[in-house]
């Protein structure tokens, strides 16, 4: 491959699968649009990265009660037909290879260069013994990947043991839900019992979610514009009076994760194509968690430490486009250079 075509292949963004739905590419795409934005700020916060407090609080705010539980249901709706097909060894080899696997080795990875670089960057390790959180608190964003793989095989063995009973599955995880907020935080764990719930909707809901835009009354713009009020009510209900209430930390989650489908259903059938970004984020969605947090901290050290760049509004746009646009770049520059392996493990199908 010459130059040219090389830059080409990295930087195309308009390369699609289009054997895949489009409405949860989306989806995918608006989720991980709303974390980088979050952790990019929370980097600039951690690094003392004059923001202002308003700012700061919308970017950590907005979109948290849905985008986590979003990622969940999506990841449910998928579970049937990958269990039919490979079964129980099949389908738990499948997701340590495509989840943990890329987990522990970019985890790794990133742990050793924030060891090295640790003075320019937030997080700080000093012993080798930091290194063996990775097996049971995994540190920073990294808790998500750790919690899928949990989360799934966990509804897996539930679907065996219940034999496919899915109400059945669905109070069980209700109790999970409400007994997270009662443990508190303990390690990731309270995480997984809080968002099994959510992968058990998605299953539950697999059979309509695969035919969304067959479904007339969910193409109505009076429907989704209804939704997204609900969901926007929801966000400001729970960060001025219900904070602390589970119940409704539940219900608007799941108001703001059908919001956001129905806004994807609309955007998969825009003519405007520039919304096929988002797209494309969303089929990278999980080289971009990876990268992110190589290439957003990585822009903002060269732009204040090397280059003395001091305009928020040139830190803001460059980090949050590193994150993104770059984190697909590192993405396809590695599997240029047969570093599959750094994803999944060879013979992986």
């Amino acid at each position: 491959m010459k130059f040219k075509e090389f830059v080409q292949y990295l930087f195309n963004f308009g390369q699609l699968d289009d054997s895949r739905l489009a409405w949860i590419d989306y989806a995918k795409g608006i989720a991980i649009v709303m974390i980088v934005f979050r952790h990019v700020n929370t980097g600039f916060w951690d690094a003392s990265v004059p923001l202002d407090p308003l700012f700061y609080d919308l970017a950590e705010q907005v979109g948290l009660t849905f985008r986590m539980p979003l990622y969940f249901l999506l990841s449910g709706i998928f579970f049937f037909r990958s269990f039919t097909k490979r079964g129980i060894k099949g389908y738990t080899v499948h997701k340590f290879n495509t989840i943990m696997y890329p987990y522990f080795i970019w985890g790794i990875i990133l742990m050793f260069l924030q060891f090295v670089f640790s003075k320019y960057v937030n997080g700080k390790f000093d012993s080798f013994s930091d290194f063996l959180t990775i097996f049971y608190d995994p540190w920073g964003h990294w808790w998500f990947l750790y919690a899928l793989f949990v989360v799934s095989v966990l509804y897996m063995l539930l679907f065996q043991v219940f034999k496919g009973n899915r109400p059945a599955i669905l109070l069980i995880s209700l109790a999970f839900y409400f007994g997270s907020y009662q443990i508190g935080r303990f390690y990731v764990f309270d995480d997984i019992l809080e968002l099994m719930v959510f992968f058990t909707l998605g299953d539950m809901v697999a059979q309509y979610a695969v035919k969304l835009h067959e479904i007339r009354w969910l193409n109505r713009k009076d429907i989704l514009a209804l939704a997204i009020l609900i969901a926007f009510a929801g966000e400001y209900l729970l960060f001025t009076i219900w904070r602390d209430v589970p119940l409704a930390i539940l219900i608007f989650a799941i108001f703001g994760s059908f919001a956001a489908s129905l806004v994807c259903l609309h955007l998969s059938r825009s003519p405007y194509k520039i919304f096929g970004i988002l797209r494309v984020f969303g089929q990278h969605s999980l080289y971009i968690y990876l990268f992110h947090a190589f290439t957003a901290p990585a822009m903002r050290v060269l732009l204040i430490h090397l280059m003395g760049v001091e305009s928020i509004i040139v830190l803001e746009v460059l980090c949050f486009a590193s994150g993104l646009i770059g984190s697909i770049v590192v993405y396809r520059f590695i599997k240029y250079f047969n570093g599959s392996f750094l994803f999944v493990p060879p013979g992986h199908r």
